[in-house]
């Protein structure tokens, strides 16, 4: 067959239909599909995004509380002084600290022969983080023997921060896990999140 002979079909009922009867639905099907994928791409740009800050909250409340809890520990091992921890030697990730007062910290104190006392403290810490708001309160409560003095090596707090006078003050069998004064029980520890 010669490259310049026409085709001829064996069957005349066949006909090839022209291009110019097209009718373009490819263009707008197209267009719908990349507006669903740039839709299903910004959904997921903003989920991440989500999730990030999500992520971010929790790691700073987390921070919250194992800033509080480290400064309580501290104020136990080191009772009855009532210094917050500072220096290079207790990190504070920035947030800021409080504890309660001497009078909110004291829940009961009773006579433990000889002139000593045993008082049931409560020592609280809040920590909190100024740019997100996450907060954590550490609290601790702890029996403590001390003398009569407001010594901060082995005092006791004054009566009047527990409530008591020397009159209303009770008696209190000798407990023998605290047999010398300064030293001291943790009783009980938890932690409340705001």
């Amino acid at each position: 067959m010669n490259k310049n002979e026409a085709i001829t079909y064996a069957n005349p009922g066949v006909q090839m239909q022209s291009s110019h009867r097209q009718t373009g639905a490819l263009l707008p099907l197209t267009l719908v599909i990349l507006l669903v994928v740039t839709l299903l791409a910004i959904s997921a740009v903003s989920s991440t995004n989500v999730n990030l800050q999500i992520a971010g909250n929790q790691q700073r409340q987390f921070e919250a509380e194992m800033v509080a809890e480290n400064a309580v520990n501290f104020l136990v091992d080191n009772y009855p002084s009532r210094t917050m921890p500072t220096g290079a030697n207790f990190e504070t990730f920035g947030f800021s600290m409080g504890q309660g007062t001497p009078a909110e910290a004291c829940v009961t104190k009773t006579h433990a022969g000889k002139g000593d006392y045993y008082s049931h403290m409560e020592i609280r810490v809040t920590a909190t983080d100024p740019n997100s708001g996450a907060t954590a309160t550490a609290v601790k409560g702890l029996k403590y023997r001390g003398d009569g003095t407001n010594s901060t090596t082995i005092g006791s707090p004054i009566h009047a921060d527990c409530g008591v006078t020397e009159l209303t003050m009770g008696e209190n069998a000798e407990d023998t896990d605290l047999p010398t004064n300064g030293q001291k029980k943790v009783l009980y520890s938890y932690l409340e999140i705001d």
